[in-house]
Order: C-alpha cells, then sequence, then structure tokens
C-alpha cells in the first residue's frame, strides 16, 4: 500500500496532538477515540498512536528541523510498533529538503522493509517491500534503523547491519525524521484496537 498524506504530515517540531471524541461509527457509542501525534509520554520515545476510522489508509510524518550536509551525512533512530496492522510501514525519513522531497525507508513487524522517494510530492519506488534477517520481527521490540553517507553512496543499516546502498540521486543532505503509517480498514481493527507507534533519533540530534 502507498500511504497518502495525513493532515498531521506537515510538522517540522516536536508537535503533541491529542485529540479525543467519542466514536460516531463504531457500534459501541461508548468505544473512546484518541490521536496523539508525536506525543512525549516521558518514556524516551514519542508516539503516535490512533484508533479513529477517519485515519485510516494515511500517513503521518515529521521532520527534525536539523539540515545536514552531504559530507557526513548520517541518521540513526530506533522504531518500534505497538499495535496495529502488521503489514504497514513505519521508520525514517532522511535527505528531507521539505514535506514534498525526501526519501523514506520503512519496516513491519513481519521483517519486511521498502524505500521509497517522494519527489516534487510524488511517490517513487526504489526499493520493493522485501525480508531482512537484520530486522527484528514483532510488536513491542526495538528496531534500529541508520543511512550512513559511504563516499557516492548512502549505506541502510539495520540494527548495525548493513543490508544495501543506493545513490541518492535527487537529494543529497537534508533533515531525516520520523514516518508513521496507518493501515486500510481491512488491516486495522479500529477503534477497537489502536494502531501505536513509538521513534526516537539517537544521530543527528537526540529526539525526544
Amino acid at each position: 500500500m502507498l500511504e497518502s498524506r495525513s493532515v498531521f504530515g506537515r510538522i517540522a517540531a516536536v508537535v503533541a496532538l491529542s485529540i479525543a471524541v467519542f466514536s460516531a461509527s463504531s457500534c459501541d457509542p461508548n468505544v473512546f477515540v484518541e490521536t496523539v501525534a508525536w506525543g512525549d509520554e516521558g518514556d524516551g520515545f514519542l508516539t503516535y498512536r490512533t484508533n479513529d476510522p477517519e485515519e485510516l489508509d494515511r500517513s503521518a510524518w515529521r521532520l527534525d528541523g536539523y539540515v545536514q550536509a552531504e559530507v557526513g551525512y548520517t541518521v540513526e533512530a530506533k522504531v518500534r510498533k505497538v499495535s496495529g496492522s502488521p503489514t504497514t510501514g513505519y521508520g525514517i525519513v532522511f535527505c528531507a529538503q521539505d514535506d514534498d522531497n525526501f526519501y523514506r525507508v520503512l519496516v513491519n513487524v513481519n521483517g519486511r522493509f521498502n524505500v521509497y522517494k517522494r519527489v516534487a510530492g510524488t511517490w517513487s519506488q526504489i526499493s520493493g517491500w522485501e525480508d531482512s534477517p537484520a530486522l527484528n520481527e514483532g510488536y513491542g521490540v526495538d528496531n534500529t534503523i541508520k543511512v550512513a553517507r559511504d563516499g557516492d553512496v548512502l549505506r541502510l543499516y539495520f540494527n548495525g547491519t548493513s543490508v544495501g546502498i543506493f545513490n541518492p540521486a535527487e537529494f543529497k543532505g537534508g533533515q531525516a525524521g520520523f514516518y508513521a503509517g496507518i493501515g486500510s480498514r481491512d488491516s486495522e481493527t479500529f477503534p477497537q484496537i489502536f494502531s501505536e507507534t513509538k521513534f526516537t533519533q539517537t544521530l543527528p540530534v537526540p529526539i525526544p
């Protein structure tokens, strides 16, 4: 699935947004619907959590606001899926010029990953979903994703293991950030079960 931009996409600083309403679409009128966008809940991570049916089949990203030069470009972050669709991706954004121009690498709880680029607001595939033995599978487990400049290419690492390289033809430096995907109606169980993902960045600047 290629995610579409969420209403929370254009966020370039740490922002916590919490919306709580009673679900009008749920069979149970007492089910509490909530969206927490990039909330700092004091556990060392930023959290994106929602069970709102209006957020189905959407995505959100935030940029760190720190612009790196091409030379020495490095991004490292830890990501964790707590609950939600097992096939929907979450991960990091890198070499971001703005909200419409960047690369992203996503993983899922089944130990798979993909790489896409977004140029002038249009998505294009660099590498489709494929398995990686370097990824930790399952809910509640951490995966460290790192992208680092290696000569003329960018090298991708999962949990300290190099898994591939690619030539960043469009963007050489720029910001980094987090990316949360929300699954479709068929893959999520809203509002009964939340889609929840946690993120923390160690390089180039610690977040949160």
